[in-house]
């Protein structure tokens, strides 16, 4: 079954929710580990492929780091903006994908995102989004703390092997 592929222009995000625009007036970099670390726990509960783009770095060339199998960081080449990427890779990999989301609040790219396929979804809607997902994985380790823990060792191995255990435990051999 295809899964869900999620283009996320990086700094739209950080400056677009007030805790991540906190951490980039004092360090850039922070915040996008700080967005990095969350989207990644979001996408991993959510089953989500995540393409992270962030606009490129002043070094010129372009930079992706596969942080693991379905989460992607990408700094697009100097002088390439993020909302081009993204256009560029929803064109390219929609068919890859059931549903290629485009999360960016730039009005503009969200037009063009739809054009090409995409579903937009505004960054304010993503925060929203990963905190409610935040609550049902607190949700979920409450309910499974409550729930049976396993089984004893005994209640798993064979009956010759618990016979042996069972005249160790008496003292017998």
């Amino acid at each position: 079954m295809k899964r869900d592929l999620w283009l996320i222009d990086g700094y739209n995000v950080l400056h677009s929710d007030r805790e991540y625009w906190k951490f980039t007036l004092q360090d850039t970099g922070h915040a996008r580990e700080r967005l990095q670390e969350a989207l990644l726990d979001f996408g991993g509960h959510r089953h989500l492929d995540i393409i992270l783009v962030f606009d490129g770095k002043s070094s010129g060339a372009a930079e992706e780091l596969d942080l693991n199998r379905h989460f992607r960081v990408v700094y697009t080449r100097r002088g390439q903006t993020a909302d081009s990427d993204i256009e560029q890779q929803v064109y390219r990999l929609q068919d890859s994908f059931r549903y290629v989301y485009v999360v960016t609040s730039d009005g503009a790219e969200q037009s063009q995102i739809s054009g090409n396929g995409g579903i937009r979804k505004p960054s304010r809607e993503l925060m929203q989004e990963m905190e409610a997902d935040k609550h049902a994985q607190a949700d979920d380790r409450r309910r499974s703390k409550k729930a049976p823990q396993g089984f004893s060792v005994g209640e798993r191995i064979d009956a010759e092997s618990r016979a042996i255990l069972e005249r160790i435990r008496h003292g017998r051999k």
